[in-house]
């Protein structure tokens, strides 16, 4: 057991510089990382600034298998998530209550406990199996992705609406009747008309203030007022002082939730976060609107907390960021559960200012992917501004900004259409486990920028048209495909992802076999996976496959296959038939360096001569360069003189080809011979011929290495042993 520990400022820094060079080393891909790399490097900041206790957010390991299908209700999921979270909670408990500090509160998804703690406590919880991440939170440990004032004030605010959409969706009788979106931010301005009902009562059908404690609505900052007004502001209500809202939201008519957590300067900390977002989910949001964000690398607590509510049931839309560049869009939104909106202009243009991918998910731990998700209207968006005393205020109720904080409510209110459609002619929402919406938009969605996904404006602008007739098929399967190898040449020590999938865009359900397998250059074929699923709309099959080049893997060329063979039954009730087949060639570039040693016989008499002979053949396909062979031998062996023996050349008695150099260890009695060879082409051979002599009776053990380098230039070494036994006669 732990005791508490007195902690003087120099044993805080000793502990700190310990923390800080573990992190480091963790980091560089130690092979036993210390626990302290479970510790965020914002938490040594904080201690190391004087903040001691510390207010952390201790992450554990998320839930696998917890997701909307498992539970009645959403309070029922509620309770599951704390019921599996007992045991971490208690471990956490039980360190703070041993090494000081306390526990202020705790949530089942994620899961997380938010604690003060001393230094000593951060080490021993870091020690724990059931952490999984300790990070600092500070009451701005995430913020508003700051919007950009723009010149002016825009006439309108339809260019927005119209790239989606959603004015075509208006007009087919969806406008987001019944779908609740929570708009998580600065709060909202209650008096203002895009917030109220024909009959002047509010839109507003929840609230929950976690900055303060008011229980009426408020926005002291002006921010949540602008993104509400995009996403579901509508004119219902003529103010007698200020007429109809003159901007109409997305979705006008979907229902309003609001939690402020950001406070008047736009900072929160992980804590509320992690609250507004878990209230939201209690109180039934089937989308929430995040116009905020942090690092992508400190944010693991809150990223496990959006992907565990969208595996049951409620998706978040999330700002891309404001930061423009590569690799700049931070978290929660670089998380794969979010969906991460980016920012165009009135004509279609990435602007400047939009954080751009690629992401790495620290939750799932998965490599570098394509990101933002989507894009929407972040330029010049003209929308509601609360009329008080504020830093977005307006006097006029309205104000233009900028940036992905304008573009994330654009795709919330888009998603909420979706939603509402999708239930009505089906019965049912998306499928959020699947990650259904994400999914729906990046196949339907406008592309923009270079052909095809990429880093600034991902699959491109929602479609709504393009959502309405897929939710509408009614009557035919539409098989759609995905195919991919992450690398098309891959070597020793390297890998592809495999991928491939189907997807049924069609109202009839199409059945079938699928299969993904590989075949080997010998005509041998692993079988990835073989099912027959049956796929209703939007419905998918998939398979992947790491292909890693290491061990017995022979070098050539793989075919990796897709296939699925379907039915399906058309509106007259006659059976159809449709099939898939993709495949791909990836090269198995490597050298492989056969090495035999024929001549030494198992079991000999001494001062019996033995020719051997060592032949080193490149059976890979490609060339081997910088050929160097060490062939190491006892002092017990003797050497005579080969065939191109000269005696001013004292190597040349040890083989032939003479050997490059000669290097003896006297410490072990050993001796090796090194040869230089060079490039080893495809196919060649490099031999070498000594006459060996054992001298004394015992086991001798002879070993080969042959080092060189592949094509791309990396280096390897192989090595093979030989063992003989000398014995006297009997």
């Amino acid at each position: 057991m732990r005791t508490r520990t007195s902690w003087s400022r120099t044993r805080l820094i000793v502990a700190l510089s310990m923390l800080v060079a573990a992190t480091a080393t963790s980091s560089m891909g130690s092979a036993s990382p210390l626990p302290a790399h479970k510790v965020d490097p914002g938490v040594v900041s904080a201690l190391l600034a004087g903040e001691n206790p510390v207010n952390v957010i201790v992450s554990g390991h998320p839930h696998v298998g917890i997701n909307a299908d498992s539970f009645p209700s959403r309070s029922a999921a509620k309770a599951a998530l704390s019921a599996r979270s007992a045991d971490f909670f208690d471990a956490v408990r039980d360190t703070v209550r041993e090494n000081g500090g306390s526990v202020l509160e705790t949530w089942g998804v994620g899961p997380a406990v938010h604690v003060m703690a001393s230094p000593s406590t951060i080490d021993a919880l870091a020690s724990l199996p059931e952490v999984a991440k300790i990070e600092h939170d500070a009451p701005d440990a995430v913020g508003l992705i700051q919007p950009i004032p723009a010149t002016g004030l825009e006439p309108a605010n339809t260019g927005g609406r119209q790239q989606l959409q959603a004015e075509d969706i208006w007009a087919l009788g969806f406008r987001g009747e019944g779908i609740n979106i929570s708009f998580i931010d600065t709060g909202i301005d209650p008096a203002h008309e895009a917030f109220k009902n024909a009959d002047g009562s509010s839109r507003i059908t929840a609230w929950k203030d976690w900055v303060g404690t008011s229980p009426t609505p408020y926005d002291d900052q002006g921010h949540g007022t602008h993104v509400a007004g995009t996403g579901a502001g509508s004119d219902l209500y003529n103010d007698p002082t200020f007429g109809l809202y003159q901007e109409v939201g997305v979705a006008n008519l979907a229902t309003i939730m609001v939690t402020k957590f950001l406070d008047s300067t736009g900072g929160g900390s992980f804590a509320n976060a992690i609250n507004a977002l878990q209230w939201s989910y209690d109180n039934g949001a089937d989308i929430t609107s995040n116009s905020w964000g942090g690092l992508c690398s400190g944010s693991l607590s809150v990223i496990q907390v959006v992907r565990q509510l969208t595996d049951l049931g409620m998706l978040s839309v999330f700002a891309a960021g404001n930061s423009g560049g590569t690799g700049t869009i931070g978290g929660p939104a670089c998380g794969e559960s979010a969906l991460s909106v980016g920012a165009i202009d009135q004509n279609k243009v990435i602007a400047s200012f939009s954080s751009r991918g690629p992401c790495s998910d620290p939750d799932t731990g998965s490599g570098s992917r394509i990101c933002p998700d989507i894009v929407a209207k972040g330029v010049a968006v003209r929308s509601s501004a609360s009329r008080g005393s504020c830093t977005l205020c307006n006097a006029t109720g309205y104000t233009s900004l900028n940036g992905t904080s304008m573009a994330t409510p654009h795709a919330a209110g888009a998603v909420a259409l979706a939603e509402q459609m999708k239930r009505f002619y089906t019965g049912t929402g998306w499928d959020t486990v699947a990650r259904a919406e994400e999914e729906v938009f990046k196949l339907t969605a406008e592309d923009l920028g270079t052909a095809d996904p990429d880093n600034s404006y991902g699959w491109g602008l929602p479609q709504l048209l393009n959502v309405y007739a897929l939710v509408n098929a009614t009557d035919e399967a539409l098989i759609i495909d995905t195919f991919s190898m992450s690398k098309t040449v891959v070597r020793q020590g390297d890998s592809s992802t495999l991928s491939f999938g189907v997807r049924n865009l069609g109202g009839a359900i199409a059945t079938g076999a699928f299969t993904a397998k590989l075949i080997d250059p010998n005509a041998g074929q692993t079988i990835i996976k073989s099912s027959t699923p049956s796929l209703g709309l939007l419905d998918r099959e998939s398979a992947t496959h790491n292909l890693v080049v290491g061990g017995s893997l022979v070098p050539g060329d793989y075919t990796f296959q897709g296939t699925f063979d379907y039915t399906w039954q058309d509106g007259n009730g006659d059976t159809q038939t449709g099939s898939v087949l993709r495949e791909g060639v990836i090269k198995v570039a490597r050298v492989f360096i056969e090495m035999t040693l024929a001549g030494l016989e198992s079991e000999v008499l001494p001062i019996l001569p033995q020719d051997v002979t060592f032949t080193a053949t490149n059976t890979g396909n490609e060339d081997a360069s910088g050929v160097v062979i060490e062939a190491t031998f006892p002092d017990e062996y003797l050497f005579l003189p080969g065939e191109n023996f000269t005696p001013a050349n004292l190597n040349s008695r040890f083989a032939n080809p003479t050997p490059t150099r000669i290097v003896e260890d006297r410490t072990f009695g050993r001796i090796t011979l090194v040869f230089d060879v060079g490039t080893l082409a495809q196919g060649d051979s490099f031999s070498f011929t000594a006459t060996l002599i054992p001298t004394v009776p015992g086991l001798y053990r002879t070993l080969t290495v042959a080092k060189f380098k592949d094509g791309a230039g990396k280096g390897f070494a192989q090595g093979s042993t030989t063992e003989q036994t000398v014995v006297l006669p009997e």
